[in-house]
């Protein structure tokens, strides 16, 4: 400390060779001769720089939605006919293994030729069941004739499946009794068997015989 110091120092307090006044609390031009440490002084910051305008690309976005959606539709296109091909294949699967069937009619009394084997039914009547048979229905007995048209047929032949229908299109199964074999059979020759079966009693009267080799190959025999 300099001899003219007295122990202790402030802020406030001239030094010699001070004017009683410190610079750094001399008011400036435009001060108001009063300033707080604490009070904001007004400085004027540079306005932010005005941002470029973006580029104009109104028309990307919309060719994106464009592309999208021509997309979407293409998938949908693709999947659509990928469902309808194995629809097809799926139809025309089901037709090979389970073809439709038909039928042909044949005429009270008439006959009609399948397989090379000429077929007549002959009568269809009621039969008798030990015990009467099960309530409400009623056991029928058809007697069917074959007749081979040629040799060729005999080699051939194999027992056709029986059924009684409605023409409602139900069916009760029909069993042969006795059907001959091949060596039974002879060209020119009527052979008859039996075919028996129980159907509802309110059909006994109208109930028909089927013959079918298969969905194709049906014959039914009008009453």
């Amino acid at each position: 400390m300099s001899e003219h110091d007295t122990g202790s120092w402030d802020a406030f307090t001239p030094r010699d060779g001070d004017t009683g006044t410190s610079e750094a609390f001399t008011p400036r031009d435009g001060d108001t001769g009063t300033w707080d440490a604490f009070t904001p002084v007004n400085r004027a910051e540079p306005a932010p720089a005005a941002l470029a305008p973006a580029p104009a690309e109104t028309r990307r976005p919309l060719r994106r939605a464009v592309r999208g959606l021509a997309l979407a539709v293409a998938a949908v296109a693709v999947t659509g006919a990928a469902v309808g091909v194995q629809w097809q294949d799926r139809q025309r699967w089901i037709a090979d293994r389970y073809p439709a069937e038909v039928v042909k009619d044949v005429a009270h009394g008439a006959s009609a030729t399948l397989h090379g084997m000429s077929w007549q039914v002959v009568t269809v009547v009621p039969r008798q069941v030990e015990g009467g048979g099960e309530s409400g229905t009623a056991p029928l007995r058809a007697t069917v004739q074959v007749t081979p048209v040629s040799a060729q047929a005999i080699g051939g032949y194999l027992t056709p499946d029986f059924a009684m229908r409605d023409r409602a299109g139900h069916s009760w199964q029909a069993l042969p009794v006795d059907t001959p074999i091949p060596s039974d059979l002879k060209p020119g020759r009527a052979t008859r068997f039996d075919v028996e079966t129980a159907v509802p009693g309110s059909l006994s009267g109208t109930a028909e015989l089927v013959l079918s080799y298969a969905p194709g190959e049906t014959l039914r025999f009008a009453r």
